[in-house]
Parts: C-alpha cells; sequence; structure tokens
C-alpha cells in the first residue's frame, strides 16, 4: 500500500532541528572514528614490517656515535674543514649571526614605521639557527670522517643523501625568514605561494650551482650524472620539509 503524499511529508516534519543537528553530529563522529581508525591501522601495519625489515639490514658504522665524539674530541679539526660543501659556511654563518639581530631591529624599529623585512617569529628563529648549525656541522664531520666517499663501490656514499638534503632544508629555512612577499608586493594566498616559488627558485640556483662546480672540476669531486640528479632531489626534499615547518609555525597574515 503506497501512503499518501501528505502523509510522508507529516512523517518527516516530525524530525525538528534538533534531531537534524544530532543526525549530521552522528556522521560526522562516524568519519573521525572511521578516519581514526585507518589512520592507526596504517600507522601499525608500516611498523609491523618496519620492524621485520629492520633485521635483514647488513650492519653499519655508528655514525652518530662518531660523529658526537668527534664534535667532543676533535671539534677544532672538523671546524676548520674547508672541502666540498663546506664553503657554504661563511655564508650560513653570516646568516645565523644576521637573523636575529634583523628580527630585533624589525621587532623594536622598523614595525612601528610599518616596515617589514622579515616574516617570521621566535619559535621559527630558534628553528633556522639550529637547522643552520645542524647542517654545517654534519657536512664538516662528513668531510672531516671521508663519508662522502663509498671505496667500496666507488662511488658516493649514503652519507652524501643527508648532506645535502639538510643543506637544502637550510637554505630554504633561512630564505623563508625574508619577507619577500610584502618586498615583491604579493597579495593573498597565492602571493604566499609565488614567495614560496622564488625562495625555491633560489634554492634551485645554488643546487644546480654546485653540482656544475663538481662537474667541471673532476680532480676534486666525482660527479655522475644519476649523482647529481640525486642529489639535487634531496636538496628539494629538505625545502619541502622547510616549506612546510615554516606554513606550521608561522601564521599566514595578510
Amino acid at each position: 500500500m503506497v501512503r499518501p503524499r501528505h502523509l510522508v511529508q507529516l512523517h518527516h516534519s516530525r524530525l525538528g532541528p534538533r534531531d537534524h543537528s544530532f543526525m549530521v553530529l552522528g556522521r560526522l563522529n562516524f568519519g573521525k572514528l572511521a578516519y581514526g581508525v585507518s589512520l592507526l591501522a596504517v600507522a601499525v601495519l608500516s611498523i609491523h614490517y618496519y620492524l621485520l625489515w629492520l633485521p635483514l639490514q647488513k650492519p653499519m658504522q655508528d655514525f652518530f656515535g662518531i660523529f658526537l665524539s668527534d664534535l667532543q674530541h676533535h671539534w677544532f679539526e672538523v671546524w676548520v674543514v674547508s672541502a666540498g660543501s663546506t664553503i657554504m659556511k661563511p655564508y650560513a654563518l653570516g646568516a645565523f649571526f644576521a637573523l636575529p639581530i634583523l628580527f630585533l631591529i624589525q621587532k623594536f624599529v622598523l614595525t612601528k614605521r610599518g616596515i617589514f623585512l622579515v616574516w617570521t617569529n621566535p619559535f621559527f628563529l630558534v628553528y633556522t639557527e639550529i637547522s643552520i648549525i645542524i647542517a654545517l656541522l654534519v657536512a664538516l664531520a662528513g668531510q672531516y670522517e671521508g663519508w662522502y666517499w663509498d671505496p667500496k663501490l666507488g662511488a658516493a656514499g649514503q652519507f652524501d643523501d643527508v648532506s645535502h638534503f639538510l643543506s637544502g632544508h637550510m637554505i630554504a629555512v633561512i630564505l623563508l625568514n625574508i619577507n619577500f612577499k610584502d618586498l615583491f608586493r604579493l597579495a593573498g594566498r597565492w602571493g604566499r605561494i609565488a614567495e614560496v616559488v622564488f625562495i625555491w627558485s633560489i634554492m634551485s640556483f645554488v643546487a644546480i650551482y654546485s653540482e656544475w662546480n663538481e662537474s667541471v672540476h673532476p680532480e676534486r669531486y666525482w660527479s655522475e650524472y644519476w649523482d647529481s640528479l640525486k642529489d639535487m632531489s634531496e636538496d628539494f626534499k629538505g625545502a619541502l620539509i622547510a616549506t612546510a615547518n615554516y606554513n606550521l609555525i608561522v601564521p599566514f597574515e595578510e
């Protein structure tokens, strides 16, 4: 038997606004619950297979232990290394000291005049300082220990990946403090994206120039096509992480 139309409408009209809100809330809660369960399941599976994979790997040097030992017992020898990527040391140290000074000038002088040369906060500034020191020390220790070359493979070592990742990350972190958005009169969310593109283009130039410099000096550097592409990809990975962290730490404001 088909229910008359007016009775169907009357039946649905008994659901008031409050009932409708409960239904919507129930759907939202179910969606969040399903998301949490799915995320947990993927995480558990990933950890499970990671623990199965780890014992199958060949033993390696205790890089971290040697790194800490070098900083403790051979810090001067490590600091004065001047080979390879350590050419970035004076520029990185310049940024290390200049950014906090510029931040204080911005806070107490330039902000009152409506001038914003930097767009950052104390948390990201500390993150920047730590990133600079870590990238420098890792590059210096790697050169000191000769970790950039794997004599067994006759090719660049895996440590090279770590150094390039940290270098690309450091370059992007430094540049993200600078307010290119206002400098170039960029507006809105698209302005923030254009600012990131500009920063990444600078990082790209540094990465490509570094690989070009290695290629034209074969007597000093080992450089192959696949290795150069890998190095530049690690630089971009570092820049990606730096950009993501900047957007998490420094709120967007127009």
